[in-house]
């Protein structure tokens, strides 16, 4: 009996173990995906991001692409920013109750601000501009 025990909780930490190594290269795919590096998008959120109130920030643009756990938007400037969105992230479409590609969009995030970048980023929520 005692085999058996251990014999199940073998396959449960392999499933485990298996599944969180495809979530880790699921996520670098999809940064590679992008195409575009950190640090230059870093740069550009340093310059653009409103500030909402105290650690809160904002950018708005036109949503290019959303997938499970990232969200890339295109700003007024032509320049795409990609976000990665956590499971605790709000998600609100409006009335439509679903987002499309070419709507505009807000993106609400924290994140420590030091000199030249971002550390530590995390989308609080993602809405629409309903006009």
């Amino acid at each position: 009996m005692k085999k058996i025990m251990y014999l199940f909780l073998l396959c449960i930490l392999l499933t485990c173990f298996t599944s969180g190594c495809a979530d880790v290269a699921e996520g670098l795919a999809i940064a590679r995906e992008n195409g575009k590096t950190v640090p230059e998008e870093n740069a550009y959120v340093m310059e653009t991001a409103a500030p909402v109130e105290e650690g809160y920030y904002m950018v708005e643009g036109s949503l290019c692409e959303m997938g499970k756990r990232s969200i890339v938007l295109k700003t007024e400037d032509g320049q795409e920013l990609s976000f990665m969105l956590a499971p605790e992230t709000i998600i609100y479409a409006g009335s439509d109750k679903e987002l499309s590609e070419g709507e505009t969009i807000r993106v609400v995030f924290d994140g420590i601000k030091t000199d030249s970048q971002w550390e530590d980023i995390s989308v609080i929520a993602v809405t629409v501009i309903e006009e």
